[in-house]
């Protein structure tokens, strides 16, 4: 089970990190979201110190049967706003979508 755990991992933050270096590219250095390899996700992730947001439309979360445990599904922007607003400044905040 780890073993698949860290596969999905691998293949969520590889399509995170597509998506993000696209959006940074426009945006000045110190704006830019910093990034995180898997191993430290899944550490994070293990040691329940993040919340992990799922940003994946409708359609590919409903169809997809790979669902990180505990990972809050997100819709728009705003609602990540929200729940950042709600979390400490020092709890990292893990958005991810495939």
């Amino acid at each position: 089970m780890p073993r698949i755990f860290l596969l999905l991992w691998l293949a969520v933050l590889m399509a995170a990190s597509t998506q993000g270096a696209l959006a940074g590219a426009a945006q000045p250095e110190e704006q830019m979201v910093p990034r995180m390899d898997v191993e430290e996700a899944y550490r994070l992730h293990q040691q329940e110190e993040a919340l992990f947001l799922d940003a994946r439309t409708g359609g590919s979360w409903k169809a997809s049967e790979a669902k990180i445990p505990g990972a809050r599904r997100v819709v728009s922007a705003e609602q990540i706003e929200e729940l950042a607003a709600q979390e400490s400044k020092d709890r990292p905040i893990v958005i991810y979508c495939t």
